[in-house]
């Protein structure tokens, strides 16, 4: 081992299997770089065989991370940018106001103000809510229905969790009075 500080407190060494930099102080282990590569200004860790980047940082700029030589993430003046897709065993938490934003015009937006939740489309196209299942929407204790669109069937309108409007094969039942307040 070869073992630096007073008390040896970082030790590069090889245990016949593995290489370690072991930092065993009371501070952190910190790696500085001016300039790795001619005419750079960046700290690049590669592959042994040193045709393949794994990580890449700028001095000032961005830190990029690699599988098998493929650029994944990389951190930008307004954050970051993946390539690929993002994949996450919790839960992705987006403070209030910030929105996520989908397409390239940034068409879609779904997003929470602090008192109110928003899906907006820009008007280019329609907004399609889509899939095999019945879709509700219900309240925030899931426990009274406000609609069902019930796949190859009825569609059914609630007032306080009681059933008011739905469509049949023949037309429409309604539970209730209509009332018009034409004049």
């Amino acid at each position: 081992k070869l073992r630096l500080g007073t008390g040896n407190d970082l030790e590069i060494y090889h245990d016949g299997s593995n290489s370690y930099i072991a930092e065993g102080g009371t501070g952190d282990l910190i790696i500085t770089s001016n300039t790795i590569r001619p005419r750079t200004d960046t700290f690049v860790v590669n592959n042994a065989a040193n045709n393949q980047n794994m990580i890449s940082a700028a001095n000032g700029g961005s830190v990029e991370l690699f599988f098998n030589g493929s650029k994944k993430f990389e951190t930008t003046a307004d954050g970051i940018e993946v390539t690929g897709a993002i994949f996450a065993s919790g839960k992705l938490d987006v403070p209030d106001n910030a929105k996520l934003m989908l397409g390239t015009s940034d068409d879609l937006q779904i997003y929470h103000d602090g008192s109110n939740s928003y899906i907006k489309d820009s008007g280019t196209g329609d907004l399609l809510i889509g899939g095999d299942a019945n879709v509700s929407i219900i309240n925030s204790a899931a426990s009274e229905f406000k609609a069902k669109f019930i796949t190859n069937g009825a569609v059914e309108l609630y007032h306080d969790n009681s059933k008011k409007l739905e469509t049949t094969s023949t037309g429409a039942t309604v539970t209730g009075c209509i009332t018009n307040t034409a004049m």
